[in-house]
């Protein structure tokens, strides 16, 4: 089975689970590629040098994961701005997988500039979808027991030491007192109760 096939199933044979972690710097990020928790591959972009650098760990070659963390960063960089041009001191490799999103309909270079496709982009989304692509989870993630899968979150993490509870039952305080924030006690972050006000 050909590199090209294996992103087009939208799977690599052989892994559970694919996250990403983002850094941005000034005109430039990194994507980091986790298989099952643990590191599988780097792709660094500097958009004032027009530099990528890409390293897959040995052990994943063969797989399709390098075309996918390819197509990660060139979308990653449309999303924070950046146009991806192409490094002129690219390796073969790295040629052979820009071909094979080429072929796969993922990526379309225009005079010297890579841009992901409504299918690329879709590929993206449906990864999002079944809760893969870490970066892309709005409110973060969190693993459901129920289902034994990572999940995207869809909406913002509840504190209970925040203003204005809705419930009063979910007051962490004791009666009369209110939380307002959090502060620091014994070393552990608790919620920082002050006293109501009635009026």
């Amino acid at each position: 089975m050909r590199a090209s096939d294996l992103i087009k199933q939208g799977v690599t044979e052989g892994t559970n689970n694919i996250t990403y972690k983002q850094q941005k710097g000034k005109n430039k990020f990194s994507v980091e590629m986790l298989v099952d928790g643990k590191p599988a591959g780097m792709f660094q972009y500097d958009a004032n040098t027009g530099r990528t650098i890409t390293e897959l760990d040995p052990a994943h070659r063969g797989q399709g994961l390098g075309q996918r963390l390819i197509l990660k960063g060139i979308y990653t960089a449309a999303m924070l701005g950046m146009d991806y041009v192409e490094d002129e001191s690219r390796t073969a490799m790295f040629d052979r997988a820009l071909d094979s999103l080429a072929d796969a309909g993922y990526i379309v270079n225009d005079e010297e500039y890579w841009y992901v496709t409504d299918s690329g982009e879709q590929f993206l989304k449906q990864a999002l979808k079944q809760g893969v692509a870490e970066g892309e989870c709005q409110y973060g993630r969190y693993y459901c027991s129920t289902d034994k899968k990572w999940k995207c979150r869809q909406g913002p993490k509840q504190s209970r030491a925040t203003e204005g509870l809705e419930d009063p039952k979910d007051n962490p305080c004791k009666d009369g007192y209110k939380p307002i924030g959090t502060k620091k006690k014994n070393g552990k972050t608790v919620p920082n109760c002050v006293p109501s006000t009635q009026k």
